[in-house]
């Protein structure tokens, strides 16, 4: 078996038991941020008398480049995770972007980590669901983003995969900048 089909296996298909997927507008306000975070507080005490959230997984993307079609593609700046949920983040931020009607989604073009090459080469190679197409050639002049095939790429869902819907339909997401 593929690394790839072991990491699509793995993949958590909906956050974990008592967490909540939140959208909001990134901190610096030009992206986005996709967090799980706990439904209710936790962790009540003396100093934090109603507790604090607590997160599982966030991935924050930014707006990246102008595509060849004028499209804009987004950029993931940074993700952590709870192990087998990271797919899911960007999954969550791949239908974002295509609701947002965006050409679609990019590694971050100062690192990538192992686990993230993992679901970059997972889109590349096995995601029928998941269409790419290339990137400005002059995008990655640095190894080895350039000689990664899988990065010189982005990303975007053929077609709606109807995840928000059914996570509006479990209750499971929620945001006060954007409109599910």
């Amino acid at each position: 078996m593929k690394l790839s089909e072991i990491l699509f296996e793995e993949m958590q298909r909906v956050p974990p038991e008592g967490y909540v997927v939140v959208v909001s507008k990134g901190e610096s306000g030009r992206g986005i941020s996709i967090k799980f975070r706990t439904i209710n507080r936790v962790n009540q005490s003396a100093r934090f008398p109603e507790g604090r959230w607590k997160y599982a997984g966030e991935i924050h993307i930014q707006k990246g480049i102008t595509a060849d079609n004028n499209e804009l593609v987004w950029e993931v700046e940074s993700v952590n995770a709870d192990k087998g949920y990271g797919p899911l983040l960007y999954d969550i931020a791949m239908e974002m972007v295509f609701l947002k009607g965006d050409a679609g989604l990019m590694a971050d073009r100062r690192s990538v980590s192992s686990d993230a090459r993992k679901v970059w080469k997972t889109y590349f190679e096995q995601r029928g669901d998941v269409g790419h197409k290339p990137l400005p050639a002059d995008m990655f002049e640095e190894p080895p983003f350039n000689q990664r095939p899988e990065y010189l790429r982005y990303y975007y869902f053929k077609s709606s995969t109807s995840m928000i819907d059914s996570l509006k339909e479990l209750n499971k997401i929620e945001s006060e900048d954007f409109e599910l």
